[in-house]
């Protein structure tokens, strides 16, 4: 068997460990590391030293390059597609990954196709005045409490829920101090590729812009997680989303999903609506849903154009493989094969541990064999510690606004009820411990997903 060259922009030790490594083994693919994530982050290197190192790499590899791939969001989604078409690979066009990334070039497209999922929504550009933007969107449509952010951002930074003209001032204040984090590595990679945003969200500053739309977050969300190849969508998994009670960070991914089944056929039919209309091919997705139990309503949240390496042990506990193998599949031209129910368990979660104070200092984190300790009690489970000693929460970079993560826990169980219950003997066990703070663990019963 021909091993297949496929190279990964943003691996990471974890990922790279127990995901890739036995997709070589056991499918013959030979992936080949051309950036850690750590080296592809806009704060470490300039987007556009990344491409031209990135190119350097690739040309100095003296074998066939088969595929190239990334599982992280911005900016190696779109740096990743850019090198696809300059070293002819396969992989979904620059101008479709563009079509998903752009917050409002994305909206307009989905309202043409599935306006039942889509809210109102509205562009913001940062220098109007505050007084003059609040009653434009007001006209539009918004209803405070209503949402703004980048048109292109991370992990919900620079998100504001508006309720007021004041709140929107000071939103607006704040974001044009901060933007050019996101909006200048954007600015500097659409040089790169012949496309441009088209109106009225193109022209001058475009990259600057905001998006603005209603607020659809209920506590019920979903990811569908999927890819189109050769014009045909296929949804290989649906992820609940749970959040802790009273907040809107997460508690956990679940998987498979716990939602009634006409609300799935709901989210797959509108899934395939979307990326069809924006005209992604050759490459996986994941758009992120929610759903309203009391008025029955579908909404869509957005689309990225990757699969979720958050939702890649669940795959691998309750299917077998990890979703890794799809992009592996589409990296190199080739439909995707899928195993379905293989894995050793019913139901799985990636738990995100938490802290909610507004600062703390870690003053203990299990040690090594304290890790293996409680994955050969609990088989499957995997830890990603996200704290070191004595770091202080407020250090850490590329988190949401609403908390601070401690460690990500994937675990997988016969149902639901023993899940949650391991989950907590786990936290036990690894003892992580903060001074001027707790860590939150949710009530079992505010946690469990009933429909």
């Amino acid at each position: 068997m021909t091993r297949k060259n496929i190279f990964v922009l943003g691996n990471d030790p974890f990922n790279d460990r127990y995901h890739l490594r036995p997709l070589s083994a056991e499918y013959g693919y030979n992936f080949h590391n051309l950036f850690w994530w750590n080296e592809v982050r806009v704060e470490n290197r300039d987007v556009e030293e990344t491409l031209t190192e990135a190119r350097r790499r690739l040309n100095c590899f003296s074998d066939t390059i088969d595929g190239l791939l990334t599982f992280y969001d911005f900016p190696a989604s779109l740096i990743a597609p850019i090198l696809c078409e300059e070293f002819s690979l396969p992989a979904p066009s620059i101008e479709a990954v563009l079509k998903c990334e752009h917050k409002l070039w994305s909206r307009t497209l989905q309202r043409e196709v599935a306006p039942e999922v889509v809210p109102a929504f509205a562009a913001l550009q940062l220098d109007e005045s505050p007084e003059r933007a609040w009653r434009q969107l007001i006209d539009e449509g918004l209803k405070p409490p209503f949402w703004i952010k980048p048109v292109k951002g991370v992990l919900g930074q620079l998100a504001f829920k508006i309720d007021s003209a004041a709140a929107l001032s000071d939103a607006m204040e704040q974001a044009r101090m901060k933007i050019d984090y996101f909006s200048e590595p954007l600015a500097a990679l659409m040089k790169q590729v012949q496309v441009e945003f088209p109106e009225p969200f193109g022209g001058k500053d475009s990259e600057r812009l905001f998006i603005a739309e209603n607020d659809i977050m209920v506590p019920q969300a979903c990811t569908a997680e999927g890819y189109r190849f050769g014009g045909e969508t296929e949804i290989h998994g649906i992820v609940d989303s749970v959040r802790f009670p009273n907040h809107t960070a997460f508690h956990r991914y679940q998987y498979p999903s716990k939602l009634p089944d006409d609300v799935q056929k709901r989210i797959i039919d509108a899934s395939d609506k979307v990326i069809e209309r924006i005209g992604f091919d050759g490459g996986a997705f994941n758009i992120e849903f929610f759903w309203d139990p009391d008025s029955d309503a579908v909404s869509l949240l957005e689309i990225n154009p990757r699969i979720s390496q958050s939702h890649s042990p669940q795959f691998q506990m309750i299917d077998g493989d990890a979703n890794m193998k799809i992009i592996a599949d589409l990296a190199v031209g080739r439909q995707p094969s899928l195993v379905r129910g293989s894995g050793q368990f019913t139901v799985a979660a990636k738990f995100m541990l938490r802290c909610f104070a507004e600062d703390a200092v870690v003053t203990r984190t299990p040690g090594d064999a304290e890790i293996e300790a409680v994955t050969r009690q609990f088989p499957g489970t995997k830890v990603r510690p996200a704290v070191h000693l004595g770091q202080r929460l407020s250090e850490q970079t590329h988190v949401d606004t609403y908390s601070w993560l401690i460690a990500e826990i994937f675990m997988g169980a016969k149902n639901e009820e023993a899940l949650l219950n391991q989950f907590n003997q786990v936290v036990d066990l690894l003892d992580f411990r903060l001074q001027g703070a707790e860590i939150e663990l949710a009530d079992r019963h505010e946690v469990v997903l009933e429909y």
